[in-house]
């Protein structure tokens, strides 16, 4: 299926959010964040040390996606790292994954230098279903051949479409070499709105 089409050699800058590394108690509270404000984050995340190059080093060299649940292109077994081509997609995705525990959460903003060959899954026509389908409908293990197929072409990240936010693209990497850079451009809070259950995120 994805022979047909292009295969784009070049650059691409995407976004990240992640967990704050161990400094980030400190740099909060320089910005005025007081302790009891960030305890919950830390219990939330525990011990994780999310440095940018340890988060690459995690998938890519220790594969840390062995044995946990499938996500949407791999079941694990193949290493992704998962990035989206601007924040609004970025937040609405690390959304999905927020949880009740508590009601304001701090990330980390990443940005991500891509080079190297890609492809745009939004020019299949017409556009699979499970590429923002559900798991327990099937989606995750037909994205999943989608991510194996991209690797025989050889094609190291696709374009595709979000699930979480209409019109918004998602880019999941496959290969490290072509992660040029990794740069963290500070943090940033996500706070749930009482009144609507929505999530709100802005600058820290």
């Amino acid at each position: 299926m994805l022979d047909a089409l292009e295969i784009v050699v070049g650059a691409v800058e995407a976004v990240r959010l992640v967990a704050p590394d161990k400094s980030y108690v400190a740099a909060l509270a320089e910005m005025g964040v007081t302790s009891d404000d960030f305890d919950e984050n830390i219990a939330y995340f525990g011990d994780l040390d999310a440095t940018p190059q340890s988060g690459l080093d995690w998938i890519f060299v220790k594969r840390g996606q062995v044995g946990r649940a499938p996500s949407r292109f791999t079941d694990g077994s193949v290493p992704v790292f998962y990035t989206a081509l601007d924040r609004p997609t970025a937040e609405r995705e690390t959304q999905r994954w927020l949880s009740a525990a508590s009601d304001k959460f701090y990330f980390r903003q990443l940005t991500i230098e891509f080079e190297g060959p890609h492809i745009d899954l939004r020019a299949l026509v017409p556009p699979p279903a499970y590429l923002t389908g559900e798991p327990e409908d099937g989606a995750y293990k037909a994205c999943f051949e989608i991510s194996k197929q991209a690797l025989a072409l050889p094609c190291d990240a696709f374009k595709t479409p979000s699930a979480r936010l209409p019109d918004g693209v998602c880019f999941p990497i496959l290969a490290r070499p072509s992660i040029k850079g990794v740069h963290a451009r500070g943090y940033v809070r996500f706070e749930l709105d009482d009144a609507t259950g929505q999530w709100n995120c802005r600058n820290v």
